[in-house]
């Protein structure tokens, strides 16, 4: 059986890294953590900023929907409702912050 000694591994580990660093550089632009499976159908564009849901086709992140205001009738109740249909629009990135 052959070991391989602490120099051998050291040598081998530093490779490693530097191939990882290229790598990375190259395909990456910030660090990605996945804890979870993920599967891709249809169209992904991750180098446009583009997102597409259900085989539809990739689109640029939607502007940003301002609150509902105005209007001769004001429902507080369904102003509220939009208002956190927006707010988890913006919190997950579907739609723009400002």
């Amino acid at each position: 059986m052959n070991y391989v000694t602490k120099e051998e591994y050291n040598k081998l580990r530093e490779e490693f890294d530097a191939l990882k660093a290229a790598f990375y550089k190259d395909n990456f632009t910030a660090e990605q953590i996945f804890t979870k499976k993920i599967t891709f159908k249809g169209d992904v564009d991750f180098r446009n900023n583009k997102i597409g849901f259900f085989s539809k086709g990739t689109v640029v992140q939607p502007d940003f929907i301002p609150s509902p205001s105005g209007g001769t009738v004001q429902d507080t109740q369904a102003r509220s409702a939009i208002d956190s249909i927006r707010n988890v629009l913006i919190d997950t990135g579907i739609i723009k912050s400002s």
